[in-house]
């Protein structure tokens, strides 16, 4: 194989010539793989050369995957010899010239990483909040542990109220005529919730049970279902049950049935100490993320339209495996939210560039602080690895996957970025922002 380059800001052509050897054992590997699926008359299953199966079912039988084998090797050995061509995508491949010798001339153009300018990256300073834990946070925790723990008692001599948990029928119509999702039966709501629509909890407040009851309410004008924005609804009500939640008592007895600890001072220091831990992690990827933000508002790069779509195709991908686990597709939620994919990957396309943008500044910072592991810094981890197989070094790697070095790489290359940064910057630690407590108890 003979190539050469062509380099351009954006991207790299190739120019590939294959000589007639190359492309015959190319062709002979994959007739050799394949032979098995063809029969002809007069040989077995199999059996028949090469030359019979290409007279019988044309010369190009071979061609294309045989193409894509020796296109591969060769496009793989120049990427190892070219180690400053970075692609970002997969090269557009066209064929110039079958020449009368057997050989092939072969273009390849593909998009290659883009001059990344960094701004500022050391010495800068990033103010973050300082991860505290207060007397309330810890009350509001133990308060929803209770709340785990609470029993339903029914409720039979009094109206509903505000807190209440009801179980109704109910059954809504626009204009006198029943519409899609407006009915059930025995259905568990907490009344404050606001599970349902403006006004519809509020009105049940007062209702004794066994009462039937016409609920008027109106749909919000962004209302998720296109049918029903802004329309005004009659909801037929019945009340079924009402229970109320009845929480154990703060106490010794308490922190001895739910946990390890025998009195509650104590289980009240462990859930603090969680609470605590738990800020902390997360304050730390906080501090990391606002600093990489304000190193990339300052990097100059050109963002490539391919690597904001792959990021945008990433970001759909996640939402679908999330929705599955609500039993939902892609195409409900684009229904419920009265959108489809094509309006959502543009509301999504700025965050797409911002990630891309802060991935690009990373991978330059890498690059210029020479932070990819070492050889000897990924021997070390497999020997790690290793040693919990009860396996030799050398055993283990022999079985590891491509996906296995690449984590191992990328694990120990982000540590190292990360304490570069430590290093090389500093954080100001402020006194947190009182949160507002969303749950109705904390209020």
């Amino acid at each position: 194989m003979q190539y050469t380059v062509d380099r351009s800001e954006k991207e790299v052509k190739l120019s590939i010539t294959i000589d007639k050897q190359e492309w015959e054992e190319a062709v002979e590997q994959v007739y050799q793989k394949n032979k098995h699926k063809y029969s002809l008359p007069g040989f077995r299953k199999g059996k028949a050369p090469r030359k019979a199966l290409e007279a019988a079912y044309g010369p190009s039988l071979f061609f294309e995957e045989s193409f894509n084998e020796v296109f591969s090797k060769s496009y793989s050995e120049i990427l190892i010899k070219e180690r400053d061509i970075e692609p970002i995508d997969r090269p557009n491949v066209s064929i110039d010239d079958m020449g009368e010798d057997g050989s092939m001339t072969v273009t390849a153009t593909v998009l290659v990483r883009p001059p990344v300018k960094l701004g500022q990256y050391t010495g800068l300073k990033i103010e973050a909040e300082k991860a505290v834990v207060t007397d309330d946070d810890v009350d509001h925790e133990l308060y929803h542990l209770r709340e785990k723990a609470a029993r339903k008692v029914s409720v039979t001599d009094r109206e509903v109220k505000d807190g209440d948990i009801v179980v109704i029928d109910f059954s809504g119509s626009i204009d006198g005529e029943k519409f899609d999702g407006g009915t059930a039966q025995n259905y568990e709501l907490t009344i404050g919730s606001q599970t349902f629509i403006e006004g519809f909890e509020e009105q049940i407040i007062g209702m004794k049970i066994g009462e039937t009851k016409n609920i008027n309410v109106k749909f919000p004008d962004d209302y998720g279902a296109e049918h029903l924005k802004g329309k005004p609804a009659v909801f037929e009500v019945k009340l079924n049950e009402i229970f109320v939640k009845e929480l154990p008592e703060a106490d010794d007895k308490f922190a001895k049935d739910t946990s390890q600890f025998d009195a509650l001072d104590e289980y009240k220091a462990s859930i603090r100490d969680r609470i605590l831990q738990a800020r902390q992690r997360t304050a730390e990827l906080e501090k990391e993320n606002k600093l990489i933000e304000k190193i990339a508002d300052s990097t100059q790069v050109d963002i490539p339209g391919v690597l904001v779509n792959d990021e945008l195709d990433r970001i759909i991908e996640d939402l679908k495996f999330r929705l599955s686990y609500q039993g939902l597709s892609l195409e409900q939620y684009f229904k419920y939210l009265n959108t489809d994919e094509a309006q959502f990957r543009e509301s999504k396309k700025a965050d797409a560039q911002k990630t891309v943008k802060m991935r690009m500044t990373i991978e330059e910072i890498i690059k210029k602080e020479n932070l990819g592991a070492t050889q000897e810094e990924l021997k070390a981890k497999f020997s790690e690895y290793a040693e919990k197989a009860k396996k030799t070094v050398d055993e283990y790697m022999e079985t590891m996957s491509e996906q296995q070095y690449n984590y191992s790489y990328n694990d120990i290359t982000m540590k190292k970025l990360q304490s570069f940064l430590k290093e090389n910057n500093e954080f100001i630690e402020i006194e947190p922002k009182q949160k507002k407590q969303e749950c109705d108890h904390c209020k």
